[in-house]
């Protein structure tokens, strides 16, 4: 690693070579000393998307409907307090 870093190699040289991940080799190259030069950036994880396109069935409720159900059931009670609402 010490001859490839004086070569001027570039971190993703180092990932090909080594068959490590980035974060691998800037720890590897930190404990031995060397100071790696990041030219361009450095590849990421493949992400993850934050939404689905899954169809729920129809027989499930939302969190305002559930909120709106118990409300109507506590209403009902006898004897309901203003703390208690």
């Amino acid at each position: 690693m010490h001859k490839l870093v004086e070569s001027g190699a570039s971190i993703n040289n180092l990932i090909d070579t080594f068959k490590s991940h980035h974060n691998a080799i800037y720890m590897k190259s930190a404990q031995m000393g060397l100071k790696l030069v990041v030219v361009g950036k450095a590849p990421r994880k493949k992400e993850r998307p934050t939404t689905t396109s899954t169809v729920l069935p129809k027989n499930i409720l939302t969190h305002e409907q559930s909120i709106r159900i118990l409300a109507i059931t506590a209403l009902k009670r006898p004897n309901l307090d203003n703390s208690e609402l």
